[in-house]
């Protein structure tokens, strides 16, 4: 029998399974491995490297399992140790601190990087707006302003993460807005757009609402 050898992909994987085991996703309690998955998947999708597919599944063990780099690297390599190091935040400071410096951080990151990002915004989205639409207000007009700087990322999945975010406005804040047009209006990438307001057509308290001004 041909001995199979085990990919960087792979490996990545059953690593990830170990050090995740015991985490389960915030809404749902499901097993945390399941989002990684799907992360994973989605990477895949566009064809992308062993090495890109190894970073999606282990994208979060430095930032919420505390895998250091060091370990990372001995394991995996180089390049899938500096993936995931540019691929979690570890910034300080307040939520808006943060956000601000993870955007910087990512603008600056290669596009693969910012692919296996994009991914994990798809993957991420419909469960924060199913579960937590309160949050989700905060979470949407955080993730427009990501993906205005993820200009190297696979514009496949760009444009994927932003229809998405604009059916998302639709249902979290009950509005009348068609989601092409939302997506035209909010989450279409434009120097000129302002932070999104009220409208007659998005009717929401929240101040961030479908329409622009």
């Amino acid at each position: 029998m041909k001995t199979q050898t085990m990919s960087i992909a792979y490996k990545a994987m059953m690593f990830a399974r170990v050090v995740h085991a015991e985490q389960l996703r915030k809404y749902t309690a499901n097993a945390y491995v399941d989002h990684l998955a799907e992360v994973a998947g989605i990477v895949a999708a566009v064809g992308a490297s062993d090495e890109m597919i190894a970073i999606a599944w282990l994208h979060d063990c430095i930032e919420d399992q505390g895998v250091s780099v060091h370990a990372l690297r001995d394991e995996f390599g180089d390049i899938v140790a500096a993936g995931v190091l540019m691929l979690s935040d570890l910034e300080a400071g307040n939520r808006a601190e943060r956000k601000a410096a993870s955007r910087m951080r990512l603008a600056a990151a290669p596009g693969w990087v910012q692919t296996i990002k994009c991914a994990d915004l798809i993957s991420n989205t419909s469960s924060i707006v199913k579960h937590d639409p309160k949050f989700a207000v905060t979470y949407l007009e955080e993730k427009r302003l990501l993906l205005d700087v993820l200009t190297l990322a696979d514009q496949r999945l760009v444009t994927i993460a932003r229809q998405q975010a604009g059916t998302a406005w639709c249902n979290a804040n009950t509005c009348s807005t068609s989601p092409a047009t939302v997506f035209e209006r909010c989450c279409a990438p434009s120097t000129r757009r302002r932070r999104p307001v009220a409208s007659s057509s998005c009717h929401t308290t929240t101040g961030l609402a479908c329409g622009n001004r």
